[in-house]
């Protein structure tokens, strides 16, 4: 009875833990400061007690970063495979977009 006491114990303190997932377009080395203010930020949540998982695109191939301890929380990233557009063609972005909330929705 005591080991099952320990589990319902331990079970209740996870129950308790913050959780917070951070959406961002571009992470780095990707465009410019959205994505490194993003993680950035994302750090400082985890070194306050969050477990973070960000989330962003990537140019590069689709990867998950394994969640690492940071400060009293962890920090977990997850890179999705976008292809790059020209920021200034406004339609050329609208369809990268839809495209990719049509492979991976929900957007």
């Amino acid at each position: 009875m005591i080991a099952g006491s320990r589990f319902l114990i331990a079970h209740h303190d996870a129950m308790k833990a913050k959780r917070l997932v951070y959406i961002c377009d571009w992470l780095p080395p990707d465009f410019g400061a959205v994505g490194q203010y993003a993680v950035l930020f994302a750090r400082q949540w985890a070194s306050e007690g969050w477990a973070v998982t960000l989330v962003g695109l990537t140019s590069g191939p689709s990867n998950r970063q394994a969640a690492e301890p940071v400060g009293d929380g962890s920090l977990e990233v997850l890179r999705i495979h976008r292809h790059t557009y020209k920021k200034q063609k406004f339609v050329a972005r609208l369809v990268s977009r839809l495209d990719g909330c049509l492979q991976h929705p929900p957007c």
